[in-house]
């Protein structure tokens, strides 16, 4: 079923129209096509432009009478059929509107034109007619609304099958592809996008992360630790760091300077004199210091004696030079040891220079630790001379240390390994994020793919895919069966085609609804070798020529209806499109046309769809009479562009012109202001106004008339009903100057007068609710 228009741009009148904006119920909402949908517009409106939109659904192409771009879109049982593709749904449907006649039927154009010939099933056939009929038990029922039967409803289990093992498949796929776009690219807090920082690749996509899926499935890949994911994190917060200089490692010689302290703490010192006093180390150190603050000749500080030169002698004896080298040899080794443990306290690592991949490694040097033992061995050894300083004379014995001269060397070694790939890395910093933010990427899909149980989706896709193969197999078996028996009957009811059949349907309908007796086709073959025919026309058995623009209407809607017959129409139910088909036909045979319609197309219910827009009130009036299935629509035109809206309720429920006309009187009296969305109806007013007050008039002054001369008595029926004031003077001055141009063509060179038109159409108004409020109440309700 052709459920709407849904847009059509740059055809004709449609500019840019556009269904779900205009075609809405006065709640809202959104109208769809029933199953009987009645379109009317005026002439010019775009009716034809429609009936040509759905006639390139049946020929595959729209009209070359437009030379714009010609977009539009149908939709057909919940799908879009586009102008690129017109015939891309599996719609049996039957167009009439002028493209169809000038196709089919020449002689409208041409007095020896003919028709294209087409065929009804011929008698005589019995034999070819049960094999149709054979096939067709096994084909079964296939009726819309009707429980399908016979491989038809093989094909719709099958259909079922097929679609529900699609559907699960695709919902499937769907679940799983929609996960991995949230980690590719579309998860703005989680996806790997949009964490460049951390996993690289700003461009990153869909198609990677795939690519990157398959990688950490591979048994060569191995996931990184938390421990090393940390490191990893860490080190993209790095900063690029200066290069470190290589550690001088000290010299400490501390062999050397052991054994130059047991040298100094085990020399012995030989005594020149021997100064009874002298018992013990103290007072030898304070003599000594009491020599260094006195001067020969002085007195001593201590007693206040004199002190001899006897006494400076033995002082001087006592104290000799080799006592004082020993002395500074021993202060002087003592500065050493001071010197090397101050380059031993300095020694120190700054992390902070380093990255922190080298953090764990400088940790191992223990540099405190080493530092420590080597001052404690330093230390024993400044102990040791200081020990010798304060009893040079004593007798001493040198106490080992231990020489971590080895552990210093190995250290400053180690050390300066790690300043060497401390400074490389900062030479390869850039390529070591890029392998850090690689490797903390595969190990998040590592992770995520285990999360969402990838591999399992990917066997039950996989599984899914099959099971829904094997039911497209089964469906496509069924569809080619069913193809091949449907290709067989067209294949024997062509044996069948009786194109004669097909005139004499014609004749038939030409003579049973439009009474034409004297009008006939005939089917003549092309030439004796041609199995092809053509109609030509016959009035009173021979040639007609001169026919009537009604006659040609007549002969091309009864071809039409005919043709809806035809072999390859016959047992399909068709969407029907009919374009005004009363065109030049009196009134009588306007009934004519709407009783061809009933009988042959809704009565006998053989159709899935009809369509009929006209211009004509009288027509569309007993289209009123069709089945209660159908919706009403009206084709407006506003300047230079067309819609489709649903039709008003006035037009609807009281399908007369009186009605029509006096709603567009009633507008011009209401209008605000005048725009480019309705200015026609000021331009139209002339004539609608006159049309509605002779109808109007008529009918309640029937005694009125000039059988001489009826523009008379419509002026005295408008003098009795205005009366003698200014009314009659402006209703007359309507009549004869906006209705008409002859006479007064001045008049078409300029504007209407809008306000006087409003003057007028409130004058009228005010006039008949005046002389019959009840009458003017009831005909403004008939138009709300």
């Amino acid at each position: 079923m052709i459920e709407k228009i849904k847009s059509i741009k740059k055809i004709a009148v449609f500019d840019d129209f556009d269904w779900d904006s205009s075609v809405k119920d006065k709640n809202g909402n959104v109208l769809t096509f029933k199953k009987i949908n009645v379109l009317y517009g005026r002439n010019y409106s775009g009716k034809t432009t429609l009936s040509r939109i759905i006639r390139a659904l049946e020929t595959g192409k729209i009209s070359d009478k437009y030379d714009s771009a010609k977009i539009f879109e149908v939709i057909v049982d919940g799908n879009p059929v586009k102008h690129d593709n017109p015939t891309n749904h599996t719609k049996t449907i039957r167009v009439f509107n002028e493209d169809f006649v000038r196709d089919n039927l020449s002689f409208p154009y041409n007095d020896d034109g003919n028709i294209s010939s087409f065929a009804v099933l011929g008698e005589d056939n019995n034999t070819i007619q049960t094999q149709i009929d054979n096939i067709n038990n096994e084909l079964g029922k296939n009726v819309e609304g009707e429980e399908k039967t016979g491989l038809y409803k093989d094909q719709e289990v099958k259909d079922s099958e097929y679609k529900n093992a699609n559907d699960a498949y695709k919902n499937a796929n769907t679940r799983l592809e929609s996960l991995l776009r949230a980690k590719a690219t579309e998860d703005k807090q989680h996806s790997i996008k949009y964490n460049s920082a951390l996993y690289g690749d700003q461009n990153y996509s869909l198609p990677k992360l795939k690519s990157e899926i398959e990688q950490v499935l591979q048994d060569t890949y191995i996931p990184i630790s938390n421990e090393k994911k940390e490191e990893l994190k860490h080190l993209l917060k790095e900063d690029e760091k200066a290069d470190v200089s290589l550690l001088m490692s000290p010299n400490t010689a501390l062999s050397e300077i052991a054994n130059k302290v047991k040298k100094l703490v085990e020399e012995k010192i030989v005594q020149k004199e021997k100064i009874e006093e002298f018992v013990n180390a103290d007072l030898i150190n304070w003599a000594k210091r009491g020599k260094e603050l006195h001067k020969q000749g002085d007195k001593c500080a201590f007693c206040g004696n004199p002190i001899t030169s006897d006494r400076w002698t033995l002082l001087n004896n006592f104290f000799d030079d080799t006592q004082k080298k020993l002395e500074e040899d021993i202060d002087s080794l003592i500065g050493e040891i001071t010197n090397v443990r101050s380059n031993i306290d300095a020694l120190s690592i700054d992390k902070n220079l380093f990255y922190s991949t080298f953090h764990t490694q400088l940790d191992g040097l223990s540099v405190q630790s080493l530092k420590e033992n080597i001052m404690k061995s330093l230390d024993s050894l400044k102990e040791q001379l200081q020990s010798k300083k304060d009893d040079l004379f004593g007798t001493k014995t040198f106490i080992p240390v231990t020489d971590y001269t080895n552990d210093l060397e190995s250290f400053s070694k180690g050390y300066n390994e790690i300043v060497a790939q401390n400074n490389q890395f900062t030479k390869e910093l850039k390529g070591k994020r890029a392998e850090a933010q690689t490797s903390l990427r595969l190990y998040e899909i590592y992770n995520f793919v285990g999360t969402i149980d990838y591999k399992g989706s990917q066997d039950n896709i996989r599984q899914l895919e099959a099971q829904k193969n094997a039911k497209e197999t089964e469906k496509e078996n069924v569809d080619f069966q069913i193809k091949s028996k449907e290709d067989e009957v067209e294949q024997l009811k062509a044996k069948m085609n009786d194109e004669q059949k097909g005139a004499e349907k014609v004749k038939e309908y030409l003579s049973e609804f439009f009474g034409q007796l004297h009008l006939s086709l005939r089917a003549e073959k092309e030439n004796e070798t041609d199995k092809s025919y053509k109609f030509f026309i016959l009035r009173d058995g021979n040639p007609a020529y001169n026919l009537s623009e009604g006659e040609c209407n007549m002969i091309a809607f009864c071809y039409f209806m005919a043709k809806l017959e035809d072999v390859s129409t016959q047992g399909k139910k068709p969407i029907i499109w009919i374009d005004d088909p009363i065109s030049s036909l009196d009134s009588n045979h306007i009934f004519c046309v709407y009783s061809l319609i009933h009988k042959k197309i809704v009565a006998d219910d053989n159709f899935e769809q009809l369509f009929i827009s006209t211009h004509n009130l009288n027509f569309l009036k007993y289209l009123k009479r069709l089945s209660n299935n159908k919706l009403f629509f009206i084709i407006s035109r506003q300047d230079k562009k067309s819609i489709i809206e649903k039709m008003p309720r006035y037009m609807e429920e009281y399908v007369t012109e009186f009605n029509y006309l006096f709603k567009q009187i009633y507008d011009c009296a209401n209008l605000v202001q005048v725009d480019d969305t309705n200015y026609t109806k000021f331009y139209n007013f002339g004539n609608n106004a006159r049309k509605f007050l002779e109808i109007f008039l008529y009918y309640k002054y029937p005694d009125m008339y000039n059988q001489n001369r009826e523009e008379d008595a419509q002026r005295e029926r408008r003098k009795l009903f205005f009366g003698d004031g200014i009314e009659p003077i402006y209703t007359n001055r309507l009549v004869n100057e906006y209705s008409h141009l002859c006479g007064t063509f001045e008049r078409g060179e300029s504007l209407v007068d809008v306000p006087e038109m409003k003057t007028i159409a409130q004058l009228i108004l005010d006039k008949i609710k005046e002389k019959d409020e009840q009458q003017y109440n009831a005909l403004v309700n008939s138009i709300s």
